[in-house]
C-alpha cells in the first residue's frame, strides 16, 4: 500500500492571489485589465521549508504538490502546469540561508507523473505526487532538501516567481515501536523527587533529601551516586542554569540560585523571587531566562547571570495552549512538549523569544513519567525508575510503542493542513 502524506500549506501571496484549499472563492469584481493580475503559483512555495517525516521501510512514501491560479478571474480554458524536481538548487537554497542541507540522495525521489491540470473554471490543480524510497537511501535523523517547481505552464498566464519553487525538507524516522533505547540506570523504585541534567552529569534528590551527583560512564550509562548536598527534600522544583547555577522551588514558593564550581562545590545562594506557586511548570531557557506556565499562558523571565530579572521585559509569549502539557523542556532554540496522549511536539523558540510553529514529532511519551534533555540526547524516566536514553534530534519523528498507526499517512509533517486527495 502506498503511503501518502496528505500535508499541503493553505497559505495566500499577495492581495491579488485569491485562493482557497477547500470552497472554491467567488468575487465579483469590475477590475480594469483584471487579466494583468492573474499568475500562477506554487503555495507550498510561500514557506522558506515544507517540513516532511517519512518512516525508513520499504514502502513507498508520497506527498502532493499542486499548482493554484490566483488573481480576481477564472481560468477560461484548461490550463497545464508541468512539475520538475530541481535539485540543481540546493547549493544557491544553503548558500542563502546558511544552511547546509544534503541534497536528497539520487534514487530516493521520483515522479510518476509530472503534469497536472487547472480546469477550466477552477483554481488549482489535481494533486500530484512526489514519491519517496526511504531504504537504503534516507538516514534517520538526518534531513535531505528537495526543491519542487513549476517548469512550464500551457496558456499565456505566467508564472509567479518567487512562488515558482517549493523547497521540502525530507527526514527520515523510525518505525513505530522500533526506536531505541539505553537502559542508563535503575533507581528500583518510582521517583518522585527532582531529577534533571547539569551538562552531561545526572542530579537529583532522593527520598532523604539528599542531593545526588550522577556523572557518566564511558558506556553513557551512570555510577554510584555521590552526595553533594543534604536536607533539600523541601525543594519542588530544581533545574540546571548555565553557567553553573541550581535554580529551586522551595515549599514556601520562593526561588533560589545557586553558584556551584566545576567540581559541585556550592560558592554562594540567594533568593531571586517570590510567589512562584502558581506556575505549574518553570524551566530554563539556555542561559537566557526562567520560562513558566501561569494558568494556559506561557511566560518568560529574563534573568542574568547574578540572579537579577529584567523585570521590564518579563511577559507573556503566548497567552493560551500551554496548561494542559504533561512535560516541558528546553532543547537549544526549541521547546519540547507531551501532552496527555503522549503526543510530543515541538515549537522553535528565538533569543528573541519569537515562537515558532509547533510540530508533532512523536507519540507514545506518555509510557514516561519524566522526560527531559541531556546534551542532545533526551532521558525518560518510567513508573519503575528505570531511566532510559534516546539519541535524539527534534527534526525527526519518535513513535515509541508498537501500536501507533503507520498504514495510513506516515509521521505527522510540519508545513500546514491536511487535505483529502480527492478534494
Amino acid at each position: 500500500m502506498k503511503k501518502i502524506i496528505l500535508m499541503t500549506a493553505c497559505l495566500w501571496s499577495g492581495a491579488m492571489l485569491f485562493s482557497s484549499c477547500s470552497d472554491r472563492l467567488r468575487i465579483g469584481l469590475d477590475i480594469v485589465d483584471a487579466d494583468t493580475y492573474v499568475n500562477i503559483y506554487m503555495p507550498q512555495a510561500n514557506n522558506d521549508l515544507n517540513v516532511k517525516t517519512v518512516y525508513i521501510t520499504d514502502e513507498i512514501q508520497s506527498f502532493a504538490v499542486s499548482a493554484f491560479y490566483g488573481g480576481p478571474t477564472e481560468p477560461q480554458t484548461d490550463i497545464s502546469v508541468e512539475f520538475e524536481i530541481r535539485m540543481d538548487l540546493v547549493d544557491s537554497y544553503n548558500t542563502f540561508h546558511g544552511t547546509d542541507y544534503k541534497p536528497m540522495p539520487e534514487g530516493s525521489y521520483s515522479m510518476s507523473e509530472t503534469t497536472a491540470r487547472i480546469a477550466k473554471g477552477a483554481q488549482r490543480t489535481t494533486p500530484l505526487y512526489v514519491d519517496i524510497t526511504s531504504k537504503d537511501y534516507l538516514a534517520v535523523a538526518e534531513p535531505y532538501l528537495l526543491p519542487v517547481g513549476i517548469k512550464s505552464v500551457s496558456g499565456t498566464e505566467p508564472v509567479l516567481e518567487e512562488l515558482r519553487t517549493a523547497y521540502f525538507l525530507v527526514t527520515g524516522s523510525y518505525m513505530p515501536g522500533e526506536v531505541p533505547r539505553e537502559k542508563v540506570y535503575s533507581f528500583g523504585h518510582p521517583v518522585t523527587m527532582p531529577i534533571f541534567c547539569s551538562r552531561d552529569d545526572l542530579v537529583r534528590i532522593d527520598e532523604d533529601g539528599r542531593l545526588m551527583l550522577f556523572q557518566p560512564e564511558p558506556d553513557g550509562t551512570y555510577g554510584a551516586p555521590r552526595q553533594i548536598g543534604e536536607g533539600w527534600g523541601n525543594m519542588q522544583i530544581m533545574f540546571y542554569m548555565p553557567e553553573n547555577r541550581f535554580i529551586v522551588r522551595n515549599e514556601f514558593s520562593n526561588l533560589t540560585q545557586y553558584m556551584i564550581s566545576d567540581n559541585y562545590d556550592f560558592l554562594s545562594q540567594g533568593d531571586i523571587g517570590w510567589g512562584w506557586g502558581e506556575s505549574s511548570k518553570i524551566v530554563p531557557f539556555k542561559d537566557l531566562a526562567i520560562l513558566a506556565v501561569n494558568g494556559d499562558a506561557l511566560w518568560k523571565y529574563p534573568l542574568s547571570q547574578t540572579g537579577a530579572f529584567d523585570f521590564g521585559n518579563c511577559t507573556a509569549i503566548e497567552g493560551s495552549g500551554w496548561g494542559g502539557y504533561t512535560q516541558l523542556f528546553g532543547y537549544g532554540n526549541n521547546l519540547i512538549m507531551v501532552d496527555p496522549k503522549g503526543d510530543m511536539w515541538v515549537v522553535s523558540l528565538t533569543d528573541d523569544y519569537a515562537l515558532g510553529t509547533k510540530r508533532q514529532i512523536g507519540t507514545g511519551w506518555d509510557m514516561y513519567d519524566n522526560v527531559f534533555a541531556c546534551g542532545d540526547d533526551l532521558l525518560a524516566l518510567d513508573s519503575n525508575g528505570d531511566l532510559w536514553r534516546y539519541e535524539f534530534d527534534p527534526v525527526a519523528f519518535w513513535p515509541l510503542k508498537a501500536d501507533e498507526p503507520a498504514d495510513e499517512e506516515g509521521p505527522e509533517s510540519g508545513d500546514g493542513e491536511e487535505e483529502s486527495a480527492d478534494e
